[in-house]
């Protein structure tokens, strides 16, 4: 699967719009995207929402931290290299969401 990940190099998104397009890709709700479960998918769409709104719309570690509930913004800068992890090892369920996350933005 060929993706290409700069389509969105120069846009600058919203917080809300990265959260939209997340909730939509992954199919979970933002108040479960808050709530305090562990669970893969829920930690995933977390991960994703912080990876875009720090590259695409350029916002600070510490707003995102806020937002999502994080303790502080190191857990925004682990989400990010996550997120970068799931890119380089190709891992399907990641791909597919931000193939998903591209075309909704």
């Amino acid at each position: 699967m060929s993706l290409n990940l700069n389509i969105m190099q120069q846009a600058k998104i919203t917080y809300i719009e990265a959260v939209n397009a997340v909730c939509l890709a992954t199919n979970i709700s933002y108040p479960r995207v808050l709530s305090e479960t562990r669970s893969r998918e829920v930690v995933v769409a977390r991960q994703l929402i912080t990876y875009y709104a720090y590259h695409y719309g350029l916002l600070k570690y510490d707003f995102i931290a806020n937002e999502l509930g994080y303790s502080d913004h190191s857990t925004c800068c682990r989400s990010i290299t996550r997120v970068n992890a799931y890119i380089s090892l190709k891992k399907e369920s990641v791909m597919d969401a931000i193939s998903k996350i591209n075309n909704i933005l």
